[in-house]
């Protein structure tokens, strides 16, 4: 296992990646959820090759397909990030508060429907 991690931090070095390694995590809170999708996308390509690399062309291969799909996740949990950073925070009022989570059911409602259509481009 730590072959295969240290592998993968060369890998992540050569191609000139912001990061080195993949967030792993269990039963998180889906702010950290968030984070580790962000950082799968950042990596997309790495880990990719990485499997290339290892022979693992099934995974790969999944991989590959849920590709739009992965993007379009860590989209929406980047969304829900914002929506909760800006429930925080004082001087806040109830009609404040009432816009933002109406304007966040607008947002979802929307990224469903593209969803289900396969649109994946947001204007």
């Amino acid at each position: 296992m730590q072959k295969t991690i240290e592998c993968f931090w060369h890998l992540c070095q050569n191609n000139n990646e912001d990061f080195i390694r993949l967030l792993l995590h269990t039963e998180v809170q889906w702010l950290s959820k968030s984070t580790s999708l962000a950082r799968f996308v950042a990596l997309y390509n790495s880990v990719i090759q990485f499997f290339e690399s290892n022979n693992e062309t099934s995974l790969c291969q999944q991989l590959k397909t849920v590709k739009n799909d992965s993007f379009y996740l860590a989209d929406i949990f980047k969304i829900f990030n914002d929506v909760n950073l800006q429930l925080q925070g004082a001087n806040k009022t109830l009609i404040g508060y009432q816009s933002i989570v109406s304007l966040f059911a607008d947002k979802l409602e929307l990224l469903s429907r593209n969803l289900l259509k396969r649109e994946f481009l947001q204007l």
